[in-house]
């Protein structure tokens, strides 16, 4: 019994990952955005804000250091930069 609960913690630890928030902005199909994200992995989420007020919310991985890349609900494309 042991033996199975020490696996079983070896298994969900891994994937069980950090979580950080970043604050974001960059270009997208619709100009510039702005706004915080989270992560979990590679895998990123949000909120961005575009120049005229409009909140979207975002999708996307890191794709290099520091550069974010993904979509919003609108299926617009965005490239961020962590700030």
């Amino acid at each position: 019994m042991k033996y199975i609960f020490s696996l079983m913690i070896l298994i969900i630890l891994p994937v069980s990952a950090i979580a950080y928030d970043y604050s974001v902005d960059g270009y997208g199909d619709d100009g510039y955005v702005y706004g915080d994200v989270e992560t979990n992995g590679r895998d990123v989420d949000g909120y961005l804000y575009k120049e005229n007020g409009d909140e979207v919310y975002f999708e996307g991985e890191f794709d290099g250091y520091g550069t974010i890349d993904g979509y919003d609900e609108n299926g617009d494309y965005y490239e961020l930069d962590v700030d």
